[in-house]
């Protein structure tokens, strides 16, 4: 587990962490979480996926878990956001930075539901 931060389209700093698998890399999967669900919460799945062969990505949309910065009262955010700006430069970084490698999504609740509406 290696954590990593990006940058989300506008600039905005975003918390990540990397699931590395031991051996061949099968592809890249990206665990997109569910409306205000810390992406702690999917540790455990993102470790059995990497023991599968596969580099598992959790991320936190801005204002959540290690994404938040300030008070959340004072964030300026919506759903828009997190899938345009958020989401979506995770998978343009990881598509950018593998691009032999298979990219999945599993989504949860909002990270599924608003999959198809992503930009990329």
């Amino acid at each position: 587990m290696t954590p990593i931060s990006f940058s989300a389209s506008d600039g905005q700093r975003l918390a990540a962490y990397r699931f590395d698998p031991h051996g061949v890399v099968r592809g890249q999967i990206v665990i997109a979480a569910a409306m205000a669900v810390p992406q702690a919460f999917y540790a455990p799945f993102a470790r059995y996926l990497a023991r599968r062969g596969y580099t598992t990505w959790t991320f936190d949309y801005r204002g959540i878990g290690e994404s938040l910065t300030g008070p959340r009262r004072k964030l300026k955010a919506d759903l828009g956001d997190w899938l345009r700006k958020d989401y979506d430069a995770l998978l343009r970084m990881i598509a950018a930075a593998s691009p032999s490698d298979p990219l999945f999504v599993v989504g949860h609740s909002f990270g599924g539901q608003v999959a198809p509406l992503l930009p990329s």
